[in-house]
């Protein structure tokens, strides 16, 4: 998970990884994920705005990952 704010990245068992962007940083972000989840992003409704979400499927129909937007650090 790549996130360019300061969060703590400790994996647990059972826990869900949550990317939180700045929205600089959303275009560069979006471009690295595979084609498929660009495809779910876009199909969602995802524009990358403040205070916006997204939970990302994974391949068997679980939550992979969930990705949101945050203003600055403060809206943490």
């Amino acid at each position: 998970m790549t996130s360019p704010l300061p969060v703590i990245n400790k994996k647990k068992t059972g826990s869900i990884p949550l990317a939180v962007l700045r929205p600089r940083y959303t275009a560069s972000w979006i471009k690295k994920q595979p084609a498929a989840r660009q495809r779910w992003l876009s199909a969602q409704g995802f524009k990358a705005e403040p205070g916006q979400f997204c939970v990302l499927p994974g391949n068997d129909g679980s939550i992979s990952e969930v990705v949101c937007v945050a203003a600055d650090a403060l809206d943490m």
